[in-house]
């Protein structure tokens, strides 16, 4: 289980230098990326920062005009809601965007909150207001690079990928041959895998909270208006008879 530290972008690059003996200058800006794309391959939630729209973490998300800015570093939704806590849903409409045309009376129409995505917004069945939004973020330092949680296994796999695509591109420029390259290639696929499993192994707090979800008699309780925060907690069955 990743711990929820990270290290910057120099840390990966070291390793890339000291790991392969490149002796090639490479931008910044392109490490950065893959280094990204690398994060983004792995895919688990634990690899990116828990941020909500809550007016502290970050900024509420205002509703002018039927739509909303997402945030610059959303990497996934996980719930949204309005600031008095009224929990929203997708909207399965195929007319959702009809509601936004000009004039459309049904605009400001009194129905269950809902919502859909399109071009970096966000547009909810209500007019204006605010919304709060859980979300998975992309961590980054103060100068936008992406961070890599501080795991072993991560900046292993971080490390392959970044040399993986300097080597390409020494391989197409016939700088190596295809057997080193066959080689950077074959390392950065045996670390992705290998982060990839070692990012699903919970520790004993997370299969605490597991368990108890799979262990209850049965459960009517509706957890998307609470957020979930009761949906890992031990049920406790009293029989009053005794």
């Amino acid at each position: 289980m990743l711990t929820g530290k990270y290290v910057k972008l120099e840390t990966i690059v070291e390793r890339v230098y000291r790991d392969t003996g490149f002796n090639v200058d490479i931008d910044w800006t392109d490490i950065a990326e893959w280094i990204g794309s690398v994060i983004d391959l792995i895919d688990t939630p634990m690899a990116y920062n828990s941020r909500i729209t809550d007016g502290n973490d970050h900024e509420y998300i205002e509703i002018a005009n039927g739509r909303g800015e997402l945030p610059c570093d959303l990497y996934e939704i996980v719930q949204t809601r309005t600031c008095e806590g009224q929990p929203m849903q997708y909207s399965t409409d195929s007319f959702h965007f009809k509601m936004h045309a000009e004039g459309c009376s049904d605009l400001s129409c009194n129905s269950n909150l809902t919502y859909k995505l399109k071009d970096g917004h966000i547009y909810p069945n209500f007019k204006s207001g605010k919304i709060e939004m859980a979300y998975l973020a992309f961590p980054t330092d103060e100068r936008g690079y992406p961070l890599v949680p501080d795991n072993e296994t991560f900046k292993q796999a971080a490390t392959a990928y970044v040399a993986e695509r300097i080597g390409y591109r020494l391989y197409l420029q016939s700088k190596i041959d295809i057997n080193r390259y066959e080689k950077l290639n074959q390392e950065r696929l045996w670390y992705i895998g290998k982060a990839q499993t070692k990012a699903h192994i919970p520790n004993r707090d997370r299969i605490e909270t597991i368990a108890n979800q799979f262990r209850k008699i049965i459960d009517l309780k509706q957890h998307h208006a609470d957020g979930y925060k009761g949906l890992g907690v031990k049920q406790i069955i009293r029989n009053h008879n005794r």
